[in-house]
């Protein structure tokens, strides 16, 4: 019988959170002074990529050891690391530039929210892994605890987000400019103007986040429009779950912690 997974102590799984969102709000800080400040992106990156690696090798290793023979020549081809290279470049891909941008242009209330909501993600992957380990095999204890554990949190984290957005946010001043192409300048101008890709890429998702209001306006009624609605509830879940994945992919640390989650 499995021991019963044990959540306790700052063992290298909280450290692996605790770094990747102290790097977060140093850049926040920091590429207002410098663009070398992006070099502090690696730490999220990092964390995002091994996690997501690390669970989609396990998943195929053990369907691996399920279907094929382990003398079989197609066992030792159908590694799995390929798949999870590609799942984690796409995880990083997608989820980096979300956590750069909110960590830069949120507000503190939101921002507070959604290291909740990665704080969350990390601490229910130690209590599902509790009922997990009672409903699957030992080596996917870990990986199916942070699956679950990430959709939950940012599911949740989404409606959290999209609340606080709604109600406590006040509105961009973007919104006094006379025409789409004054509100874009505008837009470009609150971002640190070093150039480049990375504040191409800040300003790129800022007109996202900005769409939803443009869209808004020119239907004249700002608080019941649909595409208010729809945009800000979009780029919500974006960060919501992507914070999410930032903690569920931390607590894949927790198996080579200090036993955090006990996987037999």
């Amino acid at each position: 019988m499995p021991s019963n997974p044990k959540f306790s102590g700052l063992h290298p799984a909280a450290i692996a959170l605790l770094i990747p969102l102290g790097a977060l709000v140093l850049w926040r800080s920091a590429y207002p002074v410098t663009p070398w400040a992006v070099v502090l992106w690696l730490a999220p990156a990092f964390v995002v990529a091994q996690g997501s690696y690390q669970r989609t090798r396990t998943f195929k290793r053990v369907w691996r050891e399920a279907v094929w023979h382990p003398n079989s020549f197609v066992a030792r081809w159908l590694t799995g690391r390929l798949a999870a290279l590609w799942k984690a470049g796409i995880a990083v891909v997608v989820t980096l530039p979300v956590l750069a941008h909110l960590s830069l242009t949120g507000n503190a209330t939101t921002l507070i929210a959604l290291v909740v909501v990665a704080l969350s993600a990390f601490g229910l992957s130690a209590v599902l892994g509790r009922g997990v380990q009672r409903q699957t095999a030992p080596a996917l204890v870990l990986p199916v605890a942070t699956r679950l554990a990430w959709w939950i949190a940012g599911a949740v984290g989404s409606g959290l987000v999209f609340t606080i957005s709604l109600f406590w946010t006040p509105l961009p001043d973007y919104l006094d400019a006379a025409g789409w192409g004054e509100t874009l300048a505008l837009i470009r101008d609150q971002i640190p103007g070093h150039g480049g890709p990375v504040a191409w890429l800040m300003a790129t998702l800022s007109t996202f986040e900005a769409m939803s209001y443009l869209l808004a306006r020119e239907e004249a009624r700002l608080v019941a429009s649909p595409f208010l609605l729809i945009f800000q509830l979009v780029y919500d879940a974006l960060a919501a779950f992507s914070f999410a994945r930032l903690g569920a992919d931390a607590a894949m640390h927790l198996r080579s912690g200090d036993n955090a989650v006990e996987t037999g």
